[in-house]
């Protein structure tokens, strides 16, 4: 087992929970587009720093568009909509 694949998964468990933990935090304090628009704006500032270093020069190769779009359009965009489609759902009942 590599042991960096096991420290990244924890920090990835670590950061999802203190992601949830400061999004019902905010959620309490304001509207829900606003919390989602501010959550996601200081994720992206986070990520800032990481492509300095690590530069985008990957996404210029083909080869890693059709991951790259799997990720948007199945990671994100449908994951949205469901939520959204839940939320909707919750409200008629």
């Amino acid at each position: 087992m590599d042991q960096r694949g096991v420290i990244l998964a924890l920090y990835a468990g670590t950061t999802f929970a203190a992601y949830t933990n400061v999004s019902k935090i905010l959620l309490y304090k304001e509207a829900s587009l606003p919390a989602v628009a501010v959550i996601f704006t200081i994720g992206g500032l986070l990520l800032v720093p990481i492509s300095f270093y690590e530069g985008i020069a990957w996404s210029t190769k083909t080869a890693n568009w059709f991951p790259l779009m799997s990720m948007a359009v199945f990671g994100t965009s449908i994951a949205y909509f469901l939520v959204g489609c839940a939320s909707w759902i919750l409200r008629l009942l």
